[in-house]
């Protein structure tokens, strides 16, 4: 029979956010990059940071890699709900903070309200009582850095 390899468990949540930190205050933004770019620099990120968990690397990269693809709406985000001295005032990695935390937020309000117009188009299509599974919150729009903040 084959042995199953144990996997160590996930690294802390603080660790997780301070190799995220680390990479999108290093990211250059005024590039372009293909998801597959990102998604390789960020899991040659993580493995020199030590975190080699699946599930968390994952999580991170179903993270930090639509984040940098949608990096322009989200500062958009974020400094529309700033005053501009408070900005002016904000040290990079503060910066890159409040990405995070507005992606993650943004994204989850957009799968909420995508959840919320299929269930209204089930209805107006007579499948109130329909068999197929109800809409949900998938797991990737779900905040997964921001989930419990309060603990870091």
């Amino acid at each position: 029979p084959a042995i199953a390899k144990e996997e160590k468990p996930a690294p802390e949540l603080f660790d997780q956010w301070l190799a995220c930190l680390k990479f999108v205050t290093g990211w250059n933004d005024q590039s372009s990059y293909t998801a597959d770019q990102i998604r390789d620099s960020l899991r040659d990120h993580l493995s020199e940071e030590g975190i080699d968990h699946a599930l968390s690397i994952a999580h991170l990269t179903a993270t930090v890699v639509p984040l940098l693809l949608d990096l322009r709406r989200i500062d958009a985000a974020v400094v529309k709900n700033l005053k501009v001295e408070v900005l002016r005032s904000l040290k990079v990695v503060q910066v890159s903070i409040l990405r995070i935390v507005t992606y993650e937020l943004v994204r989850e309000m957009d799968a909420r309200e995508e959840v919320k117009l299929q269930r209204r188009q089930n209805k107006l299509n007579g499948k109130k009582n329909c068999t197929a599974e109800p809409a949900r919150l998938g797991s990737n729009k779900k905040v997964y850095l921001a989930a419990d903040i309060g603990s870091l």
